[in-house]
């Protein structure tokens, strides 16, 4: 029987390149990974990439900057004001929601007498998100009347609140090219 010499294999242990494979001495990251690189991409899809493999347990942590240096994520001075004028609309739109949650909720125990407005107190915080709602809410009201009882502006307003909310956080941004 003539029987061939056996080949060397490559070593089976290796790293994605743009969905390739490379032996795992040519795998330029240093660590081997089955996630593609994505260096030929942005830096927000490397932060992405870090991420996901911190959270896997794949990477370690990356070290805190030391107390005088700067964090250069590459964003420029008008790009950082426009994220953070979104995430302070954000914000106060989060707000709003939950002083319509506190009415909506108080209203409801009021109207089943679990607590009292003849209390000091609770007279205080109904007045003071009357105060903030009524503005809100005194033009729904007039396209939304109450039916039997039930007022909808409330659920009107979560929906506006929640369409704002995603407009702002998924779609503006991209609008803006700010990701």
């Amino acid at each position: 029987m003539n029987r061939r010499p056996a080949r060397a294999r490559k070593p089976r242990i290796s790293c994605n390149r743009r969905f390739g494979t490379l032996p795992a001495k040519q795998c330029p990251s240093g660590f081997m990974s089955r996630v593609p690189d994505v260096s030929h991409k942005g830096p927000r899809d490397q932060e992405v990439r870090r991420a996901l493999l911190f959270s896997l347990g794949i990477l370690p942590p990356e070290p805190c900057p030391a107390p005088g240096d700067t964090l250069d994520n590459g964003d420029s001075k008008e790009e950082t004001l426009m994220i953070a004028v979104l995430q302070t609309l954000s914000l106060i739109l989060t707000l709003v929601w939950w002083v319509f949650l506190i009415m909506i909720i108080m209203s409801w125990l009021i109207s089943f007498n679990v607590i009292n407005t003849r209390n000091e107190f609770v007279a205080a915080i109904w007045r003071t998100v009357n105060a903030v709602t009524e503005p809100i809410l005194r033009p729904i009201r007039r396209i939304i009347p109450p039916m039997g009882g039930l007022d909808l502006s409330p659920i009107v307003v979560f929906v506006i609140i929640f369409f704002l909310q995603s407009f702002i956080g998924n779609d503006l941004p991209r609008l803006l090219q700010l990701y």
